[in-house]
């Protein structure tokens, strides 16, 4: 996407006094309030390159605003209303710009996702997640011994050849001697041994929830504190208040939470040691 342009009317508002004083100094034709009415509005964003900034040009009937923003706009947005905060040339710094008018979200989407497809990839090339069959070319895709576990055996089959043979190395799957080398399906099959199955993550899970019983429940219960008195506080002094009333309950309850913590301990160390057990019997062909 080299630039982005949006046309409609729009009704725009600076909250700011100050700022909005500025910006009619420079376009006294312009009506900046909130009882302000609909200007047909043209909105242009490029991105430059060296500056690595976005270049954002409003023209508002015969009037032009120009402004620019680094990372992002800040865009927020309420069922009626878009918000964007923008770095204008008249203000000469950042303005939070109110409009009206966004049918179909489109000025929204473009500033909180889309601008970023205007930013060059390094390499001038498109990134795996833009290409169509992205998961077929999993070359692309960071390689680590653990993060094969974390992936469902259906995306070995959408790995090419050159991956399959990397997580063969890490894994240390090989042929006997005098064999011939693994085809991709027999490494698939092969790999496939190391990702737990789904008997292992339903039995994990249900050894979870049994030791859960056993655990208890944590000896301090929240409560949220609901006296007039700490409604009138600040908000620091609420926090203060909040800390002091946790320490003196943790000092009150130590043993009790010490003996909830060692139980979840000895239930988690019990459910992975299950866990290993099984996987070293998948890994077996057992």
């Amino acid at each position: 996407m080299k630039q982005f342009t949006w046309s409609g009317k729009l009704k725009i508002i600076v909250d700011d006094d100050i700022k909005r004083e500025k910006i009619l100094k420079k376009h006294p034709s312009l009506d900046l309030n909130e009882n302000n009415k609909r200007y047909p509005t043209n909105i242009r964003v490029t991105y430059n390159k060296s500056q690595k900034k976005f270049l954002v040009t409003f023209k508002i009937g015969n009037e032009v605003l120009e402004g620019k923003f680094k990372k992002w706009a800040e865009p927020w947005r309420s069922p009626s209303r878009l918000w964007l905060n923008i770095f204008f040339n008249e203000t000469n710094s950042k303005t939070k710009l109110c409009l009206k008018g966004d049918k179909g979200k489109k000025l929204f989407h473009f500033f909180r996702y889309d601008y970023e497809k205007m930013i060059p990839k390094k390499g001038g090339g498109k990134s795996y997640r833009n290409r169509p069959g992205h998961i077929k070319n999993m070359s692309s895709r960071r390689v680590s011994k653990w993060m094969l576990t974390t992936l469902p055996r259906s995306d070995l089959g959408r790995m090419d050849s050159e991956t399959l043979n990397k997580y063969a190395k890490m894994y240390k799957v090989k042929p006997c001697k005098g064999c011939e080398p693994y085809t991709d399906k027999e490494l698939i099959l092969e790999l496939k041994k190391f990702i737990p199955s789904d008997k292992i993550k339903r039995d994990y899970y249900k050894c979870l929830t049994k030791g859960k019983k056993y655990i208890g429940k944590y000896p301090i219960t929240p409560r949220n504190n609901t006296s007039e008195k700490f409604k009138r506080m600040s908000l620091h002094e609420q926090v203060k208040h909040t800390n002091e009333k946790v320490r003196t309950l943790r000092k009150k309850y130590k043993k009790e939470i010490d003996a909830y913590h060692k139980r979840s301990r000895e239930i988690n160390d019990g459910c992975n040691k299950k866990r290993e057990k099984d996987m070293e019997k998948q890994i077996k062909g057992k």
